[in-house]
């Protein structure tokens, strides 16, 4: 009994953990949303809102890392498990880094890119809300391979989508009448935000070779 209530916490606090980071990028979105209306002082405001989700993030993962240790699950998943947990809380951190660079930087953002940065933006959360309902059918007791599958593709597709828009907003970029020097900033904070479209990709690539090993 005491192996199946530990099981269950873990399986709560995994839960818990996708809560937290989706709740991380859609605050890291807001500064955007902020930053780019040309509010900053409201985007510093949420920029420390993000950093919070962020810590609560990391916390969650090493509770789930401490009850692992204690032996939740058995030990052939139980490193599967936790690996997959370390690299969602990457992306939760590449949430925080987003907003960071937009608090902390002041990057220049021709008003022309805005819509473009705002999509891509919107774009990669779609791409880790697809993981998300990709894990918690790794999550659930019986396992939901099948749709779990459909969540992976869709997130490929997504990811697909968004590495086109960043090649073809790289080069406008690097082709406008800017500051070499700004031109580079907006890159990096461009790669921060696709950043999570990639991280979300490698995750559903460590899931699926999880699944292939066993289903939670």
């Amino acid at each position: 009994m005491t192996f199946f209530k530990k099981e269950k916490e873990v399986r709560q606090l995994l839960l818990e953990h996708l809560s937290l980071t989706q709740d991380c990028l859609a605050e890291a979105r807001n500064v955007l949303e902020h930053y780019l209306a040309g509010d900053v002082d409201a985007a510093i405001e949420l920029a420390e809102k993000v950093k919070r989700l962020e810590r609560e993030g990391d916390y969650c993962k090493r509770k789930a890392r401490t009850m692992l240790q204690n032996g939740a699950f058995l030990p052939q998943v139980r490193a599967d498990i936790y690996h997959l947990v370390e690299l969602v809380d990457v992306i939760n951190s590449a949430g925080e880094s987003t907003a960071k660079c937009l608090a902390n930087e002041l990057p220049k953002i021709p008003e022309e890119f805005s819509s473009d940065l705002m999509e891509i933006c919107n774009q990669c959360i779609n791409s880790y809300q697809e993981l998300r309902k990709a894990m918690k059918n790794f999550i659930k007791p019986d396992g939901e391979t099948e749709a779990l599958h459909e969540h992976v593709e869709r997130l490929y597709q997504l990811e697909s989508e968004i590495h086109i828009k960043q090649t073809d907003l790289t080069r406008r970029v690097f082709a406008a009448t800017m500051e070499l020097a700004q031109k580079i900033h907006f890159n990096q904070l461009l790669r921060t935000i696709c950043s999570i479209s990639d991280l979300s990709e490698d995750v559903a690539d460590a899931l699926e070779t999880t699944v292939m090993r066993s289903v939670v």
